[in-house]
């Protein structure tokens, strides 16, 4: 069997590989290397345990596609989730239009 005929639609990155990132060059040479292996198979990627703005900066430039971690929010109920994401909705529409 070959891992491109496998039923998966995203890969997700350990948060050991990207607490890493800031501090171990070959952290950094791994996670783009995986988010590349990612893209050229037609996955989605996540990153998990993105906590500083730093390793979201590192994400982005290497082309992840979404990303989990204290930065973004803290695990959230779901009551919580509704109210998270509505307040987000609604700042986003506030800072494209002003």
């Amino acid at each position: 069997m070959h891992l491109n005929s496998l039923p998966i639609a995203l890969l997700k990155i350990d948060m050991g590989f990207v607490g890493q990132m800031e501090l171990r060059e070959e952290n950094r040479k791994l996670v783009n290397a995986m988010i590349n292996l990612a893209h050229n198979l037609n996955l989605e990627v996540v990153a998990e345990g993105v906590e500083t703005a730093g390793q979201l900066e590192l994400l982005r430039s290497f082309g992840c596609n979404q990303v989990q971690g204290y930065l973004i929010s803290r695990p959230l109920p779901v009551e919580e989730l509704v109210t998270y994401l509505r307040s987000q909705a609604a700042h986003a529409g506030t800072s494209r239009s002003g």
